[in-house]
């Protein structure tokens, strides 16, 4: 009888052994997915803050950038990933929608629609860099595809213009 009460206290013994160990196990499973949650939470905030600078530095060009040709409608940067680019959909001043024959054709010769875009697009260049928008994507990086009411003229990419067709 006491060589089985000795085993049963031999159990019981291990059993709060192992029962002891358990939360140490837990706790440090808890420390390590704290921890991780941790590094994807700072990963997704930093996300997500690139974004929200990115979308307000389009909000605040839309409309407010102006030349005497153009003026900027809608802009949308899709900067995320491999593929950097932006799509600018233009308007045009009264002087130039003389000049606009359709489906983003102007009765202009292709450079002059050329230096008219890259007029624009400076100017975006210039807001873009001042918004810390370098930080996020490096201009150069970005390819931007310009619509005249939706319709494509042409794609700007380090400083030069391809027109549609090109």
């Amino acid at each position: 009888m006491e060589e089985l009460t000795t085993n049963a206290h031999n159990k019981q013994i291990s059993l709060v052994q192992k029962k002891s160990k358990l939360p140490i196990i837990l706790s440090s499973i808890a420390l390590v997915l704290s921890l991780l949650s941790f590094f994807i939470t700072k990963a997704t905030w930093e996300t997500l803050a690139k974004r929200v600078t990115i979308i307000d530095i389009a909000q605040k060009l839309e409309n407010g950038t102006v030349t005497d040709d153009f003026f900027l409608n809608r802009a949308s940067f899709n900067v995320t990933g491999d593929n950097k680019e932006a799509k600018f959909d233009l308007l045009m001043q009264p002087s130039m929608a003389k000049k606009y024959m359709n489906r983003g054709q102007f009765d202009l010769p292709d450079q002059e629609v050329k230096n008219k875009m890259i007029s624009l697009i400076d100017i975006v260049k210039d807001y873009y860099v001042a918004s810390n928008g370098n930080k996020i994507v490096q201009w150069d990086t970005i390819s931007i595809i310009v619509t005249v009411h939706n319709h494509e003229i042409g794609t700007y990419k380090n400083g030069s213009v391809t027109l549609k067709g090109e």
